[in-house]
């Protein structure tokens, strides 16, 4: 809705891409240079930005991209969804359409997948519905394989695990 209301993107969608040594060279040597932007943020954070104008280099970068066999929306799927219906929306409503206007492109960032690490996505369990820690344990047990981890955090290691911390201990 604000994408429509606000006629812009005002953040990104963060998308991955499978690590390419030709692009990580090409970015190498990119940031040897002063960046164009380099601050720090009320919240902080530093950002530094290097501006690309060289055409020989923007094909470089291009053709990189071209090679690779996908994008993967990281975050904000929800975003590029409404950019797009937006887009299509504004089309509709315009008969010069061209395909060069704004409303065909949403910001977007992205980085390659070994620079990225995905931190836990936790939740938390307000109460246990009536249920003992030992009665919740048991119903989960009819659906997931529930083993205990100790009291040292526990971090999932790979696909359709999960960790949850129930009564001082990692499970």
């Amino acid at each position: 809705m604000h994408v429509r209301i606000q006629n812009a993107n005002v953040e990104p969608v963060f998308f991955s891409y499978p690590a390419d040594s030709g692009l990580d060279a090409i970015v190498s040597e990119v940031i040897k240079n002063e960046p164009e932007y380099d601050f720090v943020a009320e919240d902080g954070f530093g950002h530094a930005l290097w501006v690309i104008g060289d055409p020989g280099t923007i094909r470089q970068i291009t053709a990189c991209f071209d090679q690779l066999p996908a994008f993967y929306i990281a975050a904000e799927h929800h975003r590029s969804a409404a950019a797009a219906r937006v887009g299509e929306e504004n089309m509709k409503a315009n008969p010069q359409h061209c395909g060069e206007e704004e409303y065909n492109y949403f910001l977007a960032v992205v980085f390659p997948d070994n620079q990225l690490k995905i931190i836990d996505y936790n939740r938390v369990v307000k109460d246990l519905n009536g249920m003992t820690p030992e009665q919740l344990l048991e119903k989960l047990n009819e659906n997931f394989s529930v083993e205990l981890q100790g009291k040292e955090v526990y971090t999932p290691n790979k696909l359709h695990n999960f960790a949850m911390y129930l009564g001082g201990q990692w499970y």
